[in-house]
């Protein structure tokens, strides 16, 4: 399968080098007009996954086609009009995909309890991103997030946050959304309100930051018509089970990332911009991270 999808990946390369693709956008039917031309044995229901399940693995780089490396170039994910991933040049980079969020040395470890979760609930946990949504919603980790470990800037305005759903069904899908309101130094006590959107990764995925990215752009659309109380402003965040090391211990925890905001007034002269690639020009920067250890274990994170 591995040897099939670097296939397909080398033809589609090789015409995009053609100026076959408008910048370096592949379509799904340019995927499976590949499949057919290189004799792919890969599935061809849902080619809009294509790219999806090979960048989403710890292990991309070992997948990624050399020849297309060798040209500085790799890919990231579009969504919408059957768009399904574009070609990009990589400058400065050291690989073709590389995960600048992960935990540093000076990324904080938190204990958290897991008691008020009820025994039974804790033991049939699963491997999947519906239950370590709930699991993060439950323990109210993206509110110890914000309130506790986010930027001074930030935390000590913050005046509330509330959990509003799980699974928006958009495109990209968001994991869970939730509703923070902070004071608004600059406005004499008014509020400032952000739609807080949070990517959920099993233990082994990645944190896509085009993906994140596409969220923000969801999000400020969503949320348009809002006017009683606007949404000023989106802020992403991301969880993701990782291993970690507690006292020479080897632990798994969740990893809550949380990043800088996005003000409406500055995400719509993007969006109004002449360039339709201009969003993806935006700096993603992260504003805190923090490991969770749970206490007790729950089953699917350990």
């Amino acid at each position: 399968m591995a040897s099939d999808k670097s296939d397909v990946l080398k033809e589609l390369y090789r015409r995009h080098k053609l100026e076959e693709f408008d910048r370096g956008i592949v379509k799904s039917g340019d995927i499976l007009k590949a499949m057919k031309d290189t004799s792919s044995t890969l599935g061809t229901a849902n080619p809009a996954n294509f790219l999806k399940d090979l960048i989403r693995k710890r292990n991309v780089n070992d997948n990624w086609p050399a020849e297309i490396w060798a040209d500085g170039v790799g890919a990231r994910q579009r969504y919408g009009d059957k768009r399904v991933f574009q070609f990009v040049k990589r400058p400065g980079w050291t690989a073709a995909f590389i995960d600048r969020f992960d935990p540093t040395d000076e990324t904080e470890c938190y204990a958290v309890q897991t008691a008020s979760l009820p025994h039974l609930a804790r033991s049939l946990g699963r491997k999947d991103e519906t239950w370590l949504t709930q699991v993060a919603v439950n323990l109210r980790l993206v509110e110890t997030q914000l309130a506790v470990y986010s930027s001074d800037a930030l935390k000590f305005r913050i005046l509330d946050v509330t959990h509003l759903q799980m699974s928006i069904k958009t495109r990209p899908e968001i994991d869970a959304a939730y509703i923070a309101s902070y004071s608004n130094e600059a406005s004499q006590g008014a509020d400032l309100n952000m739609f807080v959107t949070c990517e959920a990764k099993q233990f082994g995925e990645r944190i896509l930051e085009d993906q994140i990215i596409e969220q923000v752009k969801v999000a400020f659309y969503i949320t348009k018509k809002h006017t009683d109380r606007p949404i000023d402003a989106v802020k992403p965040l991301a969880i993701q089970v990782l291993d970690t090391d507690i006292k020479g211990i080897n632990e798994r925890a969740i990893y809550v990332v949380e990043f800088k905001h996005f003000l409406r007034s500055d995400f719509e002269l993007v969006d109004h911009s002449a360039d339709p690639e201009a969003i993806y020009d935006i700096p993603l920067e992260k504003v805190s991270s923090t490991l969770y250890v749970l206490r007790p274990s729950i089953a699917g994170f350990s």
